[in-house]
């Protein structure tokens, strides 16, 4: 008895302190303890986005930009790896996958910059974040993981678009 007393004093500790911090906080513990045991994957470590587009961005038109933050894996596999997909079915599995993604859209004129731009919700409890760009021009363009770090930009340029992470 006195051995199982040891074990657990630390463990009663901690879930005192815990209490008192409140609720987002012992949320957030139990969901980092998952994962550094292996029942959760990762998640998502982005919070601050910054969009730039160039003035000759997407033949000098608007530039449409998706944020999907993706919160399974079931909805992680049923997301396609291309823009061009992603906007065709859009409307479709927004309807599909309502609960298991979140979605902030943008369309930015050229020449732009958008600091600090209000991500998906519940991007903190995300398991990855990707960018879908619509450009025009030849080619297809891939979905982007901004998943990681915590500051990315976007910066899109003519025909492509550069991820630049930031420390």
């Amino acid at each position: 008895m006195v051995l199982h007393m040891r074990c657990s004093a630390p463990f009663l500790l901690l879930a005192c302190l815990l209490g008192l911090t409140g609720c987002s906080t012992v949320r957030t513990t139990v969901d980092t303890v998952k994962t550094w045991i292996g029942l959760e994957p990762p998640r998502a470590a982005l919070r601050h986005l910054t969009l730039v587009t160039d003035h000759d961005a997407n033949d000098s038109s608007a530039v449409r930009i998706d944020i999907v933050a993706v919160h399974d894996r079931p909805a992680a596999l049923a997301l396609p790896e291309s823009s061009g997909a992603w906007f065709e079915q859009r409307q479709a599995l927004k309807g599909s996958l309502a609960d298991a993604i979140a979605v902030r859209s943008f369309e930015i004129p050229t020449g732009r910059l958008l600091k600090d731009v209000h991500l998906p919700r519940d991007v903190a409890r995300a398991w990855s974040v990707r960018a879908y760009v619509d450009l025009r021009g030849p080619g297809e363009h891939k979905a982007i993981d901004i998943s990681s770090p915590c500051r990315v930009t976007l910066h899109v340029q003519n025909t492509l678009v550069a991820k630049i992470t930031e420390p």
